[in-house]
């Protein structure tokens, strides 16, 4: 079985993530308000978050070099894995001989790397895909092929999406208590909501 999985809020506490950032970067007359300020600034058209963007607008407004705070983010960015939820590391080194495992994020390309390669679960996943697609349809269909395969994201527009693009995927709506989308109903394209990986193994 081929299970593809999103990264943040699915795997990662991107919330946490960022208000560990946030006190990284106190020291240099940043705080909360001027740090999700720049962050709320910082994303494109395509609502994706661009860090070298993030970055000038701390620098400028704190009156800081913008390669001290490029230095101290990707230094922070090299060991993330405190900020993996607790399910995780105990459910992909338990199944990894019986399934395939993928991640497919939607975000820019540089910075995801950076998060996933830090979060340390690289060794555990067959491939990566980072995409500006939000749907992630084509590239779930992609992975998957025709064989049997899992799907699953906080976002119910995406599998919404996989769905409609290649219904023989098993949709599932992982619905933490954090994220972007968590007051989204799952909708009728979801096959299974779950709250934790552990929940997962039941399939």
């Amino acid at each position: 079985m081929k299970i593809i999985f999103d990264f943040d809020y699915t795997l990662f506490h991107t919330a946490r993530f960022l208000d560990a950032l946030c006190q990284k970067f106190s020291p240099y007359s940043i705080n909360k308000d001027a740090f999700y300020g720049g962050l709320r600034g910082a994303y494109d058209k395509k609502h994706i978050f661009r860090p070298s963007h993030f970055l000038r607008t701390l620098a400028k407004d704190s009156h800081n070099q913008y390669n001290l705070l490029a230095e101290e983010f990707n230094s922070f960015c090299c060991s993330i894995d405190r900020y993996l939820y607790p399910d995780v590391v105990p459910f992909l080194r338990t199944l990894q001989k019986k399934h395939e495992f993928f991640l497919l994020t939607f975000g820019d390309k540089l910075f995801q790397n950076m998060k996933i390669t830090g979060s340390g679960i690289i060794p555990y996943i067959t491939r990566i895909i980072i995409t500006e697609n939000v749907t992630k349809d084509k590239e779930a269909y992609t992975i998957s092929g025709v064989e049997p395969t899992i799907f699953v994201d906080d976002n119910p527009l995406a599998l919404m999406a996989v769905k409609r693009y290649a219904p023989h995927i098993i949709t599932v709506r992982m619905k933490r208590e954090e994220g972007e989308h968590r007051d989204k109903s799952s909708g009728k394209e979801v096959d299974y909501e779950i709250t934790s990986l552990t929940q997962l193994q039941t399939f």
